[in-house]
């Protein structure tokens, strides 16, 4: 088994099939490559077994891992030979290749998914929503409970070049989250945010 095959085992990885998908709030039709992606954001017992320094309440260690910029997820997802996802790859994780609204299809259901409308105001466990709100692919917590980084830029309001975030958080009320296309943000990638975590993806 090659290394990163291993790696893609040791993190249980969903894998998405090459082809096509239905893109953004257009649905553009746009084609990848087979790719490999973390079922569940990286947690704050994941990140503190390699970061030492990240602090966590003990409680929330199956917690998605947040304060964390963009360059240090990088950094993290780089010492196992994985890369963020770019932002095509991660709305078709969220998606699947039909065009649906959320993971799980189309209708707006808070149950599903920590949102505003949860009234829990506060990350929730990264699988705490397996049953409900998994998407095609059984990739969790693809909306709702924390943003997540991808490698996608755009320019920020303040016309600096930023990175692109998807998926909406707690904070965030159930119409204004869909998976991707109506959820994306763009960020400073030096900082770290409260409500903004990160996953990895593999391609052999």
């Amino acid at each position: 088994m090659t290394p990163i095959l291993e790696v893609i085992a040791s993190r249980r990885m969903a894998h998405v099939p090459a082809g096509a998908f239905l893109f953004g709030p257009t649905n553009i039709e746009v084609i990848l490559d087979e790719f490999w992606i973390d079922p569940t954001p990286v947690t704050n017992a994941e990140l503190a077994r390699v970061v030492p320094g990240h602090r966590f309440v003990p409680h929330r260690a199956s917690h998605p891992a947040t304060w964390v910029s963009w360059e240090s997820a990088r950094r993290y997802l780089n010492e196992t030979g994985l890369e963020l996802p770019t932002q095509e790859q991660w709305e078709k994780a969220a998606r699947g290749t039909d065009g649906r609204l959320y993971p799980w299809g189309d209708d707006h259901d808070p149950r599903r998914f920590n949102v505003l409308e949860s009234a829990i105001g506060q990350t929730t466990a990264v699988d705490r929503y397996a049953n409900l709100g998994a998407s095609p692919y059984g990739v969790m917590d693809m909306v709702g409970n924390v943003w997540e980084w991808t490698l996608g830029a755009a320019a920020s309001e303040d016309g600096r070049t930023g990175r692109i975030v998807c998926g909406g958080a707690y904070d965030w009320s159930w119409f204004e989250m869909q998976s991707g296309i109506g959820s994306f943000a763009v960020l400073a990638p030096e900082n770290g945010y409260p409500t903004v975590g990160f996953r990895g993806v593999a391609k052999r």
